[in-house]
């Protein structure tokens, strides 16, 4: 089973970098992997057993349930549906203060469906998701770096709301 992983250093706390992470709707405009994003069946935030509904741009549609989530340090959800050609999908998040932020990890794993074709598919496959995942976190960190400096341009003598 294909792991693929994407670390980035954003200037944010692990509180926020976490609470981005879990952002959906329009407030996930951030993330290029991601067309429509909702949480469903009665779900409202990042919690165990919560499910969310994504669709990429390249039209794939998945639901995900929230197998584990250690606020803020570290989550993980599971595909319950999507594509015939994945027999299964898993995403993760890790966090982790370092100086200057948080360190984020984000990973994907996942299994093809076909065991005919699937060294093929899998070579097809693997370059696909790992630049969907570059390109992700790198929109990640993008939006981290645009909250962190507005929060320091607004941030008033005295005010504890600073971006650490």
């Amino acid at each position: 089973m294909p792991q693929l992983e994407a670390s980035v250093i954003v200037p944010l706390s692990v509180d926020d970098a976490f609470a981005l992470a879990h952002t959906l709707g329009e407030a996930r405009s951030w993330d290029p992997g991601v067309v429509r994003s909702e949480y469903i069946r009665g779900a409202s935030s990042p919690a165990t057993g919560a499910h969310f509904f994504t669709k990429t741009p390249s039209g794939r549609r998945m639901i995900l349930e929230l197998r584990v989530v250690h606020a803020p340090l570290v989550s993980a959800a599971e595909m319950v549906k999507g594509p015939s050609w994945l027999t299964s999908f898993g995403e993760g998040w890790r966090f982790e203060a370092v100086d200057g932020g948080t360190k984020a990890t984000w990973k994907f794993t996942y299994k093809l469906a076909s065991p005919v074709f699937s060294s093929t598919l899998g070579a097809a496959t693997k370059p696909v998701f790992e630049r969907e995942l570059r390109e992700r976190a790198a929109a990640f960190k993008a939006r981290a770096e645009e909250i962190a400096a507005t929060r320091e341009t607004t941030a008033l003598p005295g005010n504890s709301a600073t971006s650490r």
